[in-house]
Order: structure tokens, then C-alpha cells, then sequence
């Protein structure tokens, strides 16, 4: 598998990861505005992580969960704690954890710590970026300005630093948000 592959599966998850993460506030159908906080202790965001190769054949699926603890994070008083869960199996992380991505060569991890902005103006979050996942940090991170308006577009640019691997610099980020739609999304 390639750097290039890597990143495409990568991608796919964090495009996934995005799609699915953003039912994170109830939005009114008049003006779009927010009328409750979903970041809250208490609450549980379920995904499925799916790592493909080139092929599209799946490499491992996981169960990862999101918990946010109503706490400051303590690298950046702006974000909120929450706890991440990543449920895999044995097999894979015997599998892939020899080799490392982005040159770094890490331990499997099954829970970690990552902040989450989320206020009146948008919500924006670190990525699923531990274990097969780390080249997560060189995509754009999830995230969404409000009001949530057909064809809003915006930018935003990432810093990377040396600490997480041999990529270093900036990831200029464009988002455009393509189309709304109701769903029904237990609370």
C-alpha cells in the first residue's frame, strides 16, 4: 500500500466521518437557527470506520465512538474534550501496526483525547486520527459553519506540525455545503 493509496482510503473515511458527524446541533427550519447544543456530556456519537486499499477491498472495519466529558481541553481552552473509542479487533492491529504511516511507528491506541470547537458559529473537530487513521491529520478536519444554507462555501486553513509525522505545513480547506436534508436522528 502507498502513501498515495493510503491517503485516498483515508480520505474516504474522512469524507464519511464528515457526512455523518454533522447532525451535532437540531437546526430550525425558519432561518436555520440553532436552537439546541448536541456537544454535551452525556451523549454518544457512533461510527463505522471502513479502511479500503486502492482496490476498494476492505482492509478493517471498526466501531469508533465519540463521548464528548463537558470538559475544557487542556492543549486549547476554545475546545472541548471528548474521549474517542476505537473498537478493533486483535487481528488487525497485529496486521497493520508494523508499519508505520507518515513515518511514525505507534502503539495501537483504543481510547483517546481530542477537542472539539462547537459554538454559535460552527462546529469543527479533530478527525478519527489514531491507529490505521493517522493521515487523517493531513485532510481537511470536520467541520461546519452555521447558519447551514444551500451552496455556503468557505475556507480554512490547518497547520501541521513536525510532531505528527514527516508532513509538515499547511492544508488550505474548502468546503461547500451542496445540499440540506431532514432526517430523523435519535437523540
Amino acid at each position: 500500500m502507498t502513501i498515495s493509496t493510503t491517503i485516498k482510503s483515508i480520505f474516504l473515511l474522512h469524507f464519511i466521518a464528515v457526512v455523518l458527524c454533522f447532525p451535532l446541533r437540531a437546526i430550525c427550519q425558519s432561518e436555520n437557527q440553532i436552537t439546541q447544543n448536541y456537544w454535551e456530556k452525556g451523549r454518544v456519537y457512533k461510527y463505522v470506520a471502513i479502511f479500503k486499499d486502492s482496490l476498494a477491498d476492505l482492509i478493517t472495519s471498526d466501531t469508533i465512538n465519540i463521548l464528548p466529558t463537558g470538559e475544557i481541553w487542556e492543549f486549547d481552552t476554545k475546545q472541548m474534550l471528548s474521549n474517542y473509542e476505537i473498537k478493533f479487533n486483535s487481528h488487525d492491529s497485529i496486521r497493520l501496526a508494523p508499519y508505520p504511516l507518515n513515518g511514525i511507528k505507534k502503539a495501537w491506541r483504543k481510547n483517546y483525547q481530542e477537542g472539539v470547537i462547537s459554538n454559535d458559529t460552527m462546529i469543527w473537530m479533530h478527525p478519527i486520527r489514531s491507529n490505521q487513521y493517522v493521515l487523517t491529520e493531513v485532510a481537511p478536519f470536520p467541520m461546519v459553519k452555521f447558519p447551514i444554507i444551500e451552496n455556503r462555501s468557505w475556507q480554512n486553513t490547518l497547520w501541521i506540525y513536525k510532531a505528527f509525522g514527516k508532513f509538515e505545513g499547511t492544508v488550505e480547506c474548502s468546503y461547500k455545503i451542496d445540499k440540506q436534508r431532514n432526517s430523523q436522528v435519535p437523540i
